[in-house]
């Protein structure tokens, strides 16, 4: 009747002893359909090792992760550089936008020359596996810090165009100036490696200003309100988010790989419940 092993071996023992009935019974459970259906877990591995494209030295933003942050522009390419491989989800957003960036080049090419631009030079998009954005964690993560923060931080603000591209430009040096690691071993040097000194070569911090955080806002000029949002969204992106980074809740305890002949169920999760 399915009773699990520990019923089906205590029936077993009312009238046979049998040696090495409990591992005897559990190999019989396992093949049991009815038993693995109703006892399966979804399998969750140790997480894997970085892409290649995460440990090959190149220029910078060279491979790029994107993700939808939100109704406003970020002018990307002129200051980075266009990028050779450009990595997102399978939002509609972004397979439409594929899919009309395509047609665009494809008409280009029938009116220019062969040797433009766009015959030698592209980029390349790759769409992570569906249902798995975990594969675009990294950047993943940056967009949410963007979001959640400056929804906070921004309030009621109703920014002009050159007030919101110098908040975003400071929010955008907050980031990437968290610590990646120590530069020395000794322990009276205070410096650390940032990603920002991978795009300048040096710290992004900039100069030294009066902070103007507690400042009563009805004070301030609308330069210092900007400076303000940059401010808090510094302060609360780095006891909000920092601070979670030292848990990791999961992926990482390693299990035994499926192999070939294992009795499995797939999960989706579109489909009612107990199907």
């Amino acid at each position: 009747m399915h009773g699990g092993i520990q019923l089906s071996l205590y029936t077993l023992l009312q009238a046979f002893w049998i040696i090495g009935g409990r591992t005897l019974v559990k190999s019989i459970i396992r093949r049991c359909v009815s038993c693995v259906r109703e006892q399966a877990v979804t399998v969750q591995q140790l997480l894997g090792s970085l892409p290649d494209f995460r440990t090959t030295t190149c220029r910078a933003f060279t491979h790029t992760g994107v993700d939808y942050a939100g109704l406003f522009s970020a002018r990307f390419a002129p200051g980075r550089g266009k990028p050779s491989h450009l990595y997102s989800d399978n939002g509609t957003t972004f397979q439409g936008a594929n899919r009309e960036l395509r047609q665009n080049v494809s008409q280009l090419r029938r009116y220019v020359d062969s040797m433009n631009l766009f015959l030698v030079v592209g980029t390349t998009w790759h769409f992570i596996p569906p249902a798995a954005p975990y594969f675009g964690g990294l950047w993943e993560a940056g967009v949410k810090s963007l979001q959640h923060h400056f929804r906070k931080c921004d309030g009621s603000h109703t920014l002009t165009f050159d007030e919101f591209t110098t908040t975003l430009a400071r929010i955008e040096s907050c980031l990437n100036s968290r610590r990646i690691g120590p530069l020395s071993d000794d322990p009276d040097d205070f410096s650390y490696l940032t990603p920002g000194q991978f795009l300048i070569g040096a710290p992004m911090t900039g100069a030294s200003k009066l902070s103007v955080e507690l400042v009563p806002e009805n004070r301030l000029t609308r330069r210092q309100i900007v400076q303000r949002i940059a401010e808090m969204f510094w302060r609360r992106w780095n006891v909000e988010y920092l601070h979670s980074l030292q848990q990791r809740y999961k992926w990482n305890h390693e299990r035994p790989n499926i192999k070939e002949g294992d009795m499995v169920l797939s999960k989706h999760d579109a489909l009612p419940p107990s199907r």
